[in-house]
């Protein structure tokens, strides 16, 4: 087989390596994440499926219930029950500051 061309192609040098720590993760090192935002219900109130009041209800948070905060849309706040992992919307005048449950 005869070769009518060769293509040069750039290898990019090597990156520097960080010591070896025990663990096993991949890639380069995680961003700082911004801490939890956490809200506690005011009273008993109703966590919908959408950020609308007509949408289905997918439980019924107690009042004084803290939950973490997973979204916004205008008014409506997407939360997460930290002890079922049930998130739903909340309207924001159910809710109000908190801080994280106690582990």
């Amino acid at each position: 087989m005869k070769v009518n061309t060769v293509k040069t192609v750039a290898i990019a040098p090597p990156r520097e390596t960080v010591p070896y720590d025990g663990a096993m993760a991949l890639g380069s090192p995680a961003e700082p994440q911004p801490a939890a935002e956490w809200m506690e219900t005011k009273t008993a109130v109703d966590m919908h499926a959408k950020a609308e009041q007509s949408s289905e209800t997918v439980k019924v948070a107690d009042g004084g219930l803290k939950v973490r905060v997973t979204g916004r849309d205008r008014r409506w706040v997407q939360v997460t029950d930290p002890a079922t992992s049930t998130t739903g919307w909340i309207y924001d005048r159910f809710l109000i500051p908190a801080e994280p449950p106690a582990q």
